[in-house]
């Protein structure tokens, strides 16, 4: 007997769960697209606005934390695609690549912790200006995600127990999440840091 009749979930019922699950991810997505893009948008009329930039008083940021952030999400992503991949091909590979994205993602957390420790040793606090806010709030925000982000990877660990339709579209689901994290803080990088 097949496992979704055993289930009580007929294939059409299956079929219409995942596309029901993958509009309800794009719409998480399109929500928090908005969100970053009122951050953007409050941000450049900021920028645009100010006489010098950095403003008076604070120094440029150091490149090396955000790099290294960005360097660590970008090798996290790479190692989901590598994760899925591995999986449905039952490999037994495929877990030495979920620990891995696992792992990238918690050291970009460690390296988010470390970027709020040098802003402060260089005199940016959250409330020190508007400026030091917008930082803060960029990378706070975008942290928040990440932590949602490694906890849907800790939950589809435990979760994924075969390679049924549902159990890919599960994964299909926090891999946009994460790729999406990933795409944010490439933008935070070279629209906050770099320019």
């Amino acid at each position: 007997m097949n496992q979704a009749v055993a289930n009580n979930i007929l294939p059409d019922q299956t079929e219409r769960k995942r596309v029901v699950n993958s509009i309800a991810m794009i719409m998480i997505l399109v929500s928090l697209s908005m969100l970053f893009a009122t951050l953007f948008l409050g941000y450049s009329v900021y920028r645009v606005s100010a006489d010098q930039w950095p403003p008076f008083g604070f120094e440029s940021i150091s490149l090396m934390i955000p790099g290294i952030s960005t360097l660590i999400v970008i090798l996290s992503s790479i190692s989901f695609v590598a994760y899925k991949k591995l999986w449905i091909n039952k490999s037994s590979n495929a877990k030495i690549f979920y620990f891995i994205t696992l792992g990238l993602g918690l050291a970009f957390m460690a390296s988010q912790f470390r970027l709020w420790a040098n802003l402060k040793t260089t005199g940016i606090f959250v409330d020190s200006s508007v400026f030091a806010s917008m930082i803060y709030a960029f990378t706070w925000i975008h942290a928040a995600h990440m932590v949602a982000g490694i906890l849907a990877l800790l939950w589809m660990a435990t979760s994924l127990k075969s390679d049924e339709p549902k159990e890919l579209s599960k994964m299909i689901n926090i891999e946009k999440f994460w790729h999406f994290l990933g795409i944010i803080w490439v933008i935070i990088f070279f629209g906050i840091f770099v320019f």
